[in-house]
């Protein structure tokens, strides 16, 4: 079967590494094989490394050899989630694909065909398609619904048009085409709220959301932190917190929800200070300091 030009289904693969290795390798195996589908992988590695990016040539030359085209680049300095993604959609523009497949490392594929995935994509030129995934026992469609209120999010229906529902960034896809007339993923954000900037943005040029049921992953989560615990819960403390004000002023529909956000993340930064951890009611505090004075890049909201 061939695409809509009559040319084999591409499916480009983005993957970013920060000190993930065996993750990596764990995503790459689980990848399908199959005939009349190209599939090429670009993994960024945001780790500021050189012994890392020495494991993923291994890990990478070990499944060449198993047959899959996976290429490793070094970004030299850990720009965040966007921009290791978008530095990895770059560089996978070299080789054509068809579709972009955005995949965390702590992914793994569980069913479903990658061509069928990129026909169904192209067949949707002007949607991102959700994943259904598997984690913690059951299976959700890949779709997430933002809470403003809280900055929290849950579950949501397939193919959700809900104006704050989004397709949930450990794996999701889109035509190439669109993902260069989006211009990729907002920098201005180091970690977390990538998607539903993404979503937002989508939405204001007519765009929507897919789900493609026959595709199922497993997510483990965690896997672009991968710092140990107590580390992770600064990083997530901090950018979860700073990414949320600054998508709430990015965007006039989310402005009103700033200042009760605000309120509410000062009331658990005081609560995380009297339950014995005032450096985490710290970081918050510094978080939503630094997300209300950080320069916006201009153009990238509504």
């Amino acid at each position: 079967m061939t695409t809509p030009s009559g040319q084999i289904p591409h499916a480009g693969i983005a993957v970013v590494n920060y000190h993930s290795a065996d993750d990596v390798s764990g995503l790459l195996s689980s990848l399908p094989r199959e005939e009349g589908v190209r599939v090429t992988v670009v993994v960024v590695d945001n780790s500021e490394s050189p012994a890392e990016v020495d494991r993923l040539r291994v890990v990478a030359g070990s499944k060449e050899a198993a047959g899959l085209d996976v290429h490793v680049v070094d970004a030299g300095r850990n720009g965040g989630y966007a921009a290791g993604n978008n530095r990895a959609v770059a560089e996978l523009a070299g080789f054509g694909p068809d579709v972009v497949v955005v995949a965390n490392p702590d992914i793994r594929w569980e069913r479903g065909s990658l061509g069928d995935l990129v026909r169904f994509s192209l067949a949707h030129p002007g949607s991102v398609v959700s994943i259904p995934t598997s984690e913690h026992g059951s299976v959700t469609s890949g779709m997430t619904r933002f809470l403003p209120l809280t900055g929290y999010f849950r579950a949501d229906e397939p193919g959700s048009a809900h104006p704050l529902a989004y397709a949930s960034g450990h794996c999701f896809a889109l035509p190439a085409s669109l993902w260069a007339d989006l211009d990729g993923l907002t920098e201005d954000y180091f970690l977390y709220c990538e998607e539903i900037d993404l979503a937002f943005r989508l939405r204001a040029r007519g765009g929507d959301f897919q789900t493609f049921d026959p595709v199922v992953v497993e997510h483990a989560g965690g896997g672009t932190i991968n710092q140990g615990e107590d580390a992770r819960s600064g990083v997530s403390f901090f950018y979860g917190t700073r990414s949320r004000v600054m998508l709430y002023r990015r965007f006039r529909r989310l402005r009103l929800f700033l200042i009760p956000f605000l309120v509410l993340r000062l009331g658990w930064a005081g609560f995380l200070a009297v339950t014995g951890k005032p450096r985490s009611g710290a970081t918050v505090v510094r978080a939503l300091w630094s997300g209300l004075r950080v320069p916006l890049t201009p153009g990238r909201g509504a």
